[in-house]
């Protein structure tokens, strides 16, 4: 009996080894079919939510796989309807006891390569697919005020072009600053974009601790166009030039108040810092939520002057509420041109230019970039739309978003160098 015991062990040893297949297993492999994950756990691969433990035990290596494509993959959206067969080779043999390590490097040189396949058509098929839903244009300022107004021509006109509506989605407060964090944290797929105002220039040189950078934040679209900035008075102001407001600002520094657009870095606040410091003059800003509220205010009497792009001042000095006195502009503005410059009044060589621009968060994808860029400037070279700018006072500047971005990065120098030099810190 030992004999033969001894026998059948020795003929089980000799026997060869076989690989045990379980249930979808083929040839030794393990096949992992994504589309089939995805089918499985879309809508619980969301933020904030959990699988079971029963999806966990029963799909354990499905799930890691799908799960690791998307991690080392975040430029592919959960939903991207793309199906990718990975197979991963599980072959139990000496040989792959042996090398675990090659085994792992070449798992994961498969998943680098998916990755990139995977984020080049998901941005692909995104800009192809663009627009499939509604877009949100925020503004910085107040409804009424000169942002906002042209934030809605834009509007109106994108709706038609794209096929989905642009909502006007106001935001004041902190001299654009709430907008521009909004659109900075938002996600870069072109349905959020920033009516943004060259105040947006100077807006790190001036406020500490934000969460966003001029030049790294955002996406360039569109330049909308320049606008001069107009000092005006009430339409009952004793004032009836700007030397005449400059004279009562010597005799009694800092006794004048003022508005300038929302304040901050905006460029209204800026014209006025400048001309306070090239007239050796001291007058006191009050700050307001934007243009809307701020001319109101001047309107009422509780101001003695203002700053603002001719836009949001043009209604109220038509109707005689208020009174233009100068412009800031090297030339006369066409819209005002019986109005003198400051240069040709008061401080010779005096010149700042307001502008308006459409921005997007960074890393929204050039095709889409491109499509908004070209749809706003046929918009805006619409004779009706032309002239109903230019009646805001607002000349329409054509150009490519990178021609929009070399000159946002001028103006960025230029804003944060005098922001300094002056010493301005927001309030």
């Amino acid at each position: 009996m030992p004999d033969e015991t001894a026998h059948a062990r020795l003929r089980h040893m000799q026997q060869p080894r076989r690989i045990r297949h379980r249930p979808g297993h083929h040839d030794g492999a393990e096949h992992l079919n994504l589309s089939k994950i995805h089918s499985q756990f879309t809508g619980r691969f969301d933020e904030g939510k959990d699988f079971t433990g029963e999806t966990l035990s029963k799909n354990y290596r499905l799930w890691r796989a799908y799960a690791l494509v998307l991690v080392r993959c975040p430029g592919i959206p959960y939903d991207y309807p793309f199906a990718v067969e990975l197979r991963v080779h599980r072959q139990r043999t000496s040989t792959n006891r042996q090398e675990p390590t090659m085994n792992h490097r070449n798992r994961r040189t498969l998943l680098g390569a998916i990755c990139l396949v995977l984020v080049g058509l998901s941005g692909a098929a995104q800009a192809q697919t663009y627009p499939a839903k509604a877009t949100t244009l925020i503004v910085g300022f107040a409804p009424g005020g000169s942002a906002d107004i042209i934030a809605r021509i834009v509007a109106q006109e994108l709706t038609q072009s794209l096929g989905h509506p642009v909502v006007v989605d106001n935001r004041p407060g902190a001299a654009g600053v709430i907008a521009s964090t909004a659109v900075a944290a938002a996600r870069a797929d072109g349905y959020t974009l920033l009516l943004a105002t060259s105040g947006i220039a100077g807006s790190n040189a001036l406020f500490s601790n934000l969460k966003y950078d001029t030049l790294k934040s955002f996406s360039p679209v569109a330049n909308l166009g320049a606008s001069p900035i107009v000092v005006v008075v009430p339409g009952a102001s004793p004032f009836k030039s700007l030397n005449d407001v400059l004279a009562a600002a010597r005799k009694a520094p800092g006794k004048l108040n003022y508005a300038a657009g929302g304040g901050g870095a905006t460029t209204p606040s800026m014209a006025a810092e400048f001309l306070k410091n090239e007239t050796r003059t001291s007058m006191q800003l009050i700050t307001y939520k934007g243009s809307a509220p701020a001319l109101m205010a001047l309107a009422s009497g509780e101001l003695d002057l203002a700053f603002d792009i001719p836009s949001s001042a043009l209604p109220l000095v038509q109707s005689g509420k208020l009174r233009a006195i100068a412009v800031t502009t090297k030339n006369r503005a066409s819209t005002l041109p019986d109005i003198p410059t400051v240069a040709e009044t008061v401080a010779p060589g005096f010149e700042v230019t307001g502008w308006f621009g459409v921005m997007a968060p960074a890393g929204t994808p050039p095709d889409i970039v491109a499509r908004l860029n070209k749809d706003i400037h046929a918009a805006l070279a619409k004779p009706a739309v032309h002239e109903r700018l230019l009646s805001l006072g607002l000349e329409h500047v054509r150009g490519t978003p990178g021609e929009f971005g070399q000159m946002i990065a001028s103006e960025v120098k230029r804003y944060s160098d005098a922001i300094r030099t002056l010493g301005l810190k927001a309030e």
